[in-house]
């Protein structure tokens, strides 16, 4: 194709053609090619004022699609999808499995992605992935490198808002204590990491160092939002799908071939040592009851685990392996009583808010949880029994023996209002009322496309403070009017004296 098949699709309104097009001659012509600022620049412009009057595209992107991380990214979508045309893009990493996590694979919403099998490659998979998709919004699930990049790509391309989602604490899965500055880091080292480490220690620092610098942030709590700020954003449901009854629970028993006439223990979700699963055996083994099974589903424990896991006597368990995201209010239906054992000690523990919680919760079931930072606001408020892993047994013994019910009823009425997608409507409402001028519009396009064949970075324009960024934009402002320059031009003029990742 030809630069003139770029110029027509670009003329002709096909945007998404365009851009890919002048990716594909650039790409063919290689470096030290006529530039296509220009062109880049022209289609921005003309899709952003395309976009007046039309219904609202989101992204929601997502660092890995083949594992249980993206689970997030379903929730964000979900949460978007009553206000916007949404849907899901990411890249599946080979050592993951390179497949989409069973879940999305069976969902409802739009997921787009290529699989990753070098990092050196990921910057011309996503500038292709990202053409392909425009959007107004993009909600970037977790402050990783692949997602930073995706961000300034849809920034660069289409001068979407770009939002951060920080749903854990990252620096904990490559045990890290501290995120990294970037403009320190560029100081000592001169540029930042190559795009063949994305996935390393060092690369997740300063993504996590970079998660303020898009256009605002959310959190799914308050621990986390103690230490990022943001808006709270917790793993909400869809209230019509999370619909508790005695009929559902024995139907769905009946579907999964779970005994109707037991107390049925559960654990929905991706089982893991530090998640309490041995901890909860353990208990169930130490109350010496027939009339209770411990039914995990969600995902299937490995090996070590599940050997753990049958080397505990007298416990009787349903393994039901990974299920369909739409099933999940089914699963959950089964059963009388979920137990949360969070390692408190532990950097996971302290920020991680379990999304089996919202599920628990939302089905009515009883839940006995081990209160950590990001639980405790729900402690205070009663939406579930505290316990911790000495006390366990004791309690559970003492809810048998009551037959106290109330705790459930409490924690579906906290569901009902803080907990589902319709709660969090004014926050996405909030968001989108947001006028600030969008980072984007202070990011040009010259000297980019050179320096993505060549496996640079992108030339961000990360402001720190909100006040600096107000004071820039005044600035801008003024020449706009001094000088009747467009904004192509002014941002040309001011962007330079900023903050720039690179000299």
């Amino acid at each position: 194709m030809s630069l003139k098949d770029a110029n027509k699709a670009l003329l002709d309104g096909d945007f998404s053609a365009a851009c890919l097009l002048y990716w594909d001659h650039k790409v063919s012509l290689g470096l030290g090619s006529p530039s296509l600022d220009f062109n880049l620049e022209i289609l921005r412009r003309r899709w952003l004022r395309s976009r007046q009057g039309e219904p609202l595209k989101v992204i929601v992107a997502a660092w890995e699609l083949g594992h249980n991380s993206a689970g997030r990214a379903m929730t964000l979508a979900e949460v978007w999808r009553p206000h916007a045309e949404v849907a899901i893009i990411g890249c599946r990493i080979l050592s993951f499995g390179g497949t989409l996590w069973p879940p999305l694979q069976t969902s409802s919403i739009a997921c787009h992605s290529f699989v990753l099998e070098h990092n050196s490659d990921f910057i011309i998979e996503a500038f292709r992935l990202v053409s392909q998709h425009p959007a107004d919004v993009v909600h970037l699930s977790k402050p990783r490198m692949h997602n930073v990049i995706f961000g300034w790509l849809y920034q660069l391309i289409w001068g979407a808002r770009v939002i951060m989602d920080v749903d854990d604490e990252e620096l904990s899965f490559v045990k890290a204590t501290n995120a990294l500055d970037p403009f320190a880091y560029i100081r000592e080292h001169g540029v930042l990491p190559s795009f063949n480490m994305l996935g390393s220690k060092t690369s997740t620092q300063l993504a996590v160092g970079m998660a303020q610098q898009f256009d605002g942030v959310t959190v799914s709590n308050v621990a986390l939002q103690n230490r990022y700020g943001g808006r709270v954003i917790p793993h909400v449901r869809p209230a019509n799908r999370f619909q508790p009854s005695k009929e559902r629970s024995v139907a769905c028993r009946q579907k999964f071939g779970v005994p109707p006439d037991k107390y049925v223990v559960l654990f929905y979700g991706t089982p893991r040592k530090h998640k309490g699963v041995t901890e909860t055996a353990r208990a169930l083994a130490a109350l010496g009851r027939d009339d209770v099974c411990y039914v995990i589903a969600g995902g299937e424990p490995d090996a070590g685990l599940k050997a753990e896991l049958e080397g505990i006597p007298g416990v009787d368990y349903i393994f039901l392996g990974s299920q369909p995201y739409e099933r999940a209010a089914d699963v959950v239906a089964m059963g009388d009583i979920c137990i949360l054992l969070q390692d408190a000690t532990s950097q996971v523990g302290q920020f991680q808010l379990p999304a089996k919680l919202m599920d628990a919760l939302g089905m009515g079931l009883t839940v006995f949880a081990q209160v950590t930072p990001p639980l405790e606001e729900l402690a205070k408020k009663g939406a579930f029994i505290p316990v911790t892993a000495d006390n366990l047994v004791d309690q559970l013994r003492s809810w048998f023996d009551s037959g106290d019910r109330t705790q459930a009823q409490r924690g579906r009425a906290i569901f009902e209002s803080e907990l589902t997608v319709e709660a969090v409507a004014p926050i996405v409402r909030a968001i989108l009322a947001d006028e600030t001028p969008r980072r984007a519009e202070l990011l040009s396009w010259p000297g980019q496309l050179d320096r993505l064949l060549s496996g640079n970075w992108p030339l961000g324009v990360p402001v720190p403070q909100r006040q600096e960024q107000e004071a820039v934009w005044k600035q801008m402002k003024q020449i706009q009017m001094l000088t009747g320059a467009g904004m192509r031009s002014v941002a040309k003029v001011s962007v330079g004296p900023i903050n720039s990742w690179h000299a």
